[in-house]
C-alpha cells in the first residue's frame, strides 16, 4: 500500500536551464499523513493531517507551483494553488478556498495563541507563539462561513493575509454579517515579552438584535448598526 501515487503526463520529467520542470506533473495524496512530512501541518490543524488531494507539480526558477489543488485536508474541502520558494527564509503564498474557517484560529497559526479560556473574564496567561513559524507568507483565503469570535460567523467571506516572524497582517476582510455586511483589518505584531495588534472594524447596515443576542437583554434591540471601529490592544508573550 503507498500513500503517495503520482502520475506524469509523460514519461520524463526534465529541468529547463531557467529552472523549469517541463513537464508539469500531475500528482495525487491518498490517505497520507502529511502531518508527519511538514510539521507545520500538523502545527496548523493541531493533529493528524489525512490528506485526500490531486494538484499539478510545476517549476519555475527557484518557486514550486501546486495548481489546480482540489480535495481534503485533516477532513475539510479545500481547493486552490500555492507557490513555494525555499529559500533561507522560505516563502509560501496562494489562494486557497475552504467550507469553514476561524479567524481565531489562523492567528493562533501564524501569530500568537490566546492563554487557555480562564475561568475569569480576563486571563493573567500570556500569549504563546504561533503554532507555524520559520516561513513567511501571503495567502488569499475564502470561505463559505468564516467564524470571528463567540457566535460571530461570516458567510461569504475573503481576507488576505501575509506574515513572517514578527508580523501577522489580515486585511481586506470582508463578509456578510447577519444581514448586513462586515469588513475589517487586523495587524499583530510580537516582540520581546509583547504582543501588540491593532486593527479597523466596519459594520454596514447588521442587525442590532443579532448583535447584541449573547448578551442575553431581557428587551433586544430591534432596528440595524453601522459603525466604523478602531480597536487596539497589548499583552505579554512567553
Amino acid at each position: 500500500h503507498r500513500d503517495l501515487h503520482s502520475f506524469p503526463t509523460r514519461r520524463s520529467s526534465d529541468l529547463t536551464a531557467d529552472g523549469t520542470l517541463v513537464p508539469n506533473i500531475a500528482m495525487r495524496l491518498d490517505g497520507a499523513d502529511l502531518g508527519r512530512l511538514l510539521p507545520q501541518v500538523a502545527a496548523a490543524v493541531d493533529g493528524p493531517a489525512p490528506a485526500a488531494l490531486s494538484f499539478s507539480l510545476s517549476r519555475e526558477g527557484p518557486s514550486w507551483q501546486l495548481g489546480k489543488l482540489s480535495g481534503s485536508l485533516a477532513g475539510a474541502p479545500i481547493t486552490g494553488n500555492l507557490s513555494l520558494v525555499p529559500d533561507t527564509v522560505p516563502r509560501l503564498s496562494g489562494q486557497l478556498a475552504f467550507d469553514a474557517l476561524s479567524l481565531p484560529h489562523i492567528l493562533g497559526i501564524f501569530g500568537a495563541r490566546a492563554p487557555d479560556k480562564p475561568a475569569a473574564p480576563w486571563s493573567a496567561g500570556r500569549f504563546q507563539p504561533g503554532a507555524v513559524s520559520g516561513i513567511a507568507t501571503d495567502f488569499e483565503l475564502y470561505a463559505d462561513r468564516l467564524r470571528l469570535i463567540g457566535p460571530y460567523v461570516l458567510t461569504g467571506a475573503q481576507l488576505r493575509m501575509r506574515g513572517d516572524n514578527d508580523s501577522l497582517e489580515v486585511r481586506d476582510l470582508s463578509g456578510s454579517l447577519a444581514g448586513g455586511h462586515a469588513a475589517g483589518r487586523l495587524t499583530l505584531r510580537t516582540g520581546a515579552d509583547l504582543v501588540h495588534a491593532e486593527g479597523h472594524l466596519m459594520l454596514d447596515k447588521v442587525d442590532a438584535s443579532t448583535l447584541v443576542g449573547p448578551a442575553e437583554a431581557r428587551l433586544p434591540p430591534s432596528g440595524k448598526v453601522t459603525l466604523n471601529l478602531d480597536m487596539g490592544g497589548n499583552g505579554h508573550s512567553v
